[in-house]
């Protein structure tokens, strides 16, 4: 039996999970999962197969000059909201927090573009979760590959990759969140 290398364990691990994905997926019927009849397709869902087999072993932070500090913060309500702060903004539709919910966003002082969102551990139900938009104008522009939104610990241990939107036009990273914590670009 031939031996494996981490990095074709790894590949040939994702390329199981992702069969299995698609198989699970084939067999829960035929209605598409990515459309809705009221909003179209969910932008966000084209990559959702990759970021459930994992590869956060093959991403990396995006390496950005130091933004200022800067915090916003806000009382948001029912009716929903907008927080910005530096190139990064958080929106919240209606319905997201069922009471006025005071949300903080701070930019986290560092080489890689990263924001902390409080309170921690604040979640959202699935159909109005709020959407982080992170601006990297200020990132290395010789990377060429899509940017991602993800989770990360308080030492950028990358924790789960985000379904992301890459507006390259905009230099920006749009992704729904279901709990605030902190959240970095990484392509």
């Amino acid at each position: 039996m031939p031996s494996l290398t981490p990095k074709s364990a790894r590949r040939s691990l994702a390329g199981a999970l992702a069969c299995g994905l698609a198989l699970a997926l084939a067999a829960c019927g035929t209605e598409p999962t990515s459309m809705s009849q009221e909003t179209g397709p969910d932008p966000f869902l084209g990559e959702a197969i990759e970021s459930t087999v994992g590869t956060l072993l093959d991403r990396t932070l995006l390496s950005c000059t130091q933004l200022a500090a800067s915090t916003d913060s806000a009382v948001v309500g029912p009716e929903g909201g907008t927080l910005v702060v530096g190139p990064h903004k958080l929106e919240f539709p209606a319905g997201a927090v069922s009471e006025p919910t005071r949300i903080t966003m701070s930019v986290v002082q560092s080489g890689v573009n990263a924001v902390e969102l409080a309170p921690h551990g604040l979640t959202f139900p699935r159909d109005a979760r709020p959407t982080l938009s992170l601006g990297y104008a200020n990132c290395d522009r010789s990377i060429l590959l899509s940017k991602r939104v993800v989770y990360t610990d308080g030492t950028f241990r990358l924790l789960e990759l985000l379904p992301s939107l890459d507006l390259k036009s905009d230099r920006r990273v749009s992704a729904p969140l279901d709990h605030f914590s902190r959240y970095a670009v990484s392509y």
